[in-house]
């Protein structure tokens, strides 16, 4: 009888695991787990007056209003604006973000800046994280709204109904023209346009490498931005930013809850 052991039994083919070599290791670990445990602990201890309050008003039917911004649509893999160095506020958005800049050639505003920066796959593939289903959960639920100043879609996405929804800073994927008198420059915005048919020299969304030719205007044949708010303009220079709307929001809410903003906006200096 062959009493061999099989190879995978065998000490000297495979090291057999001693948890006391690591001894000193998993105790760094557990440290290091039991520190964070105590901070998510201090964190929820001191949200919890907060959380009951938000609570006892949304049961009661009171008018609450979430305010969010960038830091919210972080987990679902898209860029903050504010508070670290890959952020994309500090990637030159207030030196380019403007109409201004447009105007002085549309072709690299698009190619170096906004499609660097915003019109990408990161935003065009993101999708919502828990923390737009809770608020999404809260508003059909509640008598509750949200104006948001993301340019993400992630809300609707997420299913917010559109009378709860006010995109205060725009929508990725929409577009407006340029040329005071075109309705698309105030009053519409441009649907039906995929911004990869403009793409050259075999660049493209996919290959993150998306370089195009300027698309313009389906009625006068001016040139086109994205309908975003930019540093330079107003929130009363396009109907689609409902600002009369987001107002009237703000004043009538029993209860705003911001999220994931830096209070850095005009839409939060008017809702405090």
């Amino acid at each position: 009888e062959n009493t061999q052991h099989p190879r995978w039994m065998m000490d000297e083919e495979y090291d057999i695991y001693d948890p006391s070599k690591d001894d000193t290791q998993l105790r760094d670990i557990d440290s290091e787990l039991f520190e964070e445990s105590k901070k998510q602990q201090q964190i929820i201890k001191e949200c919890m007056p907060f959380t009951k309050q938000l609570a006892d008003s949304l049961i009661s039917g009171k008018r609450v209003l979430f305010i969010t911004g960038a830091g919210l649509s972080v987990p679902s893999g898209i860029s903050a604006y504010r508070g670290g160095v890959d952020t994309i506020w500090e990637n030159f958005i207030t030196d380019w973000g403007t109409r201004k800049m447009f105007k002085k050639n549309p072709a690299e505003w698009w190619n170096i800046f906004w499609l660097r920066t915003h019109e990408k796959k990161e935003f065009l593939e993101a999708t919502p994280n828990e923390g737009h289903f809770s608020i999404s959960r809260l508003v059909k639920l509640c008598n509750a709204r949200i104006i948001t100043q993301n340019i993400d879609d992630l809300h609707r996405k997420s299913v917010v109904p559109e009378s709860k929804l006010i995109e205060v800073h725009g929508r990725i994927g929409l577009y407006k023209c340029i040329k005071e008198g075109c309705p698309f420059s105030k009053s519409k915005s441009i649907e039906d346009l995929l911004i990869s048919d403009y793409a050259i020299d075999g660049t493209s969304l996919r290959q993150a490498n998306l370089q195009i030719t300027p698309p313009t205007c389906p009625r006068c044949c001016n040139p086109i931005l994205p309908q975003s708010l930019l540093f330079d303009e107003g929130y009363e220079s396009h109907s689609f930013y409902r600002w009369t709307t987001a107002k009237a929001w703000m004043e009538s809410a029993d209860v705003i809850v911001f999220v994931g903003t830096s209070f850095s906006v005009g839409v939060t200096e008017e809702a405090l």
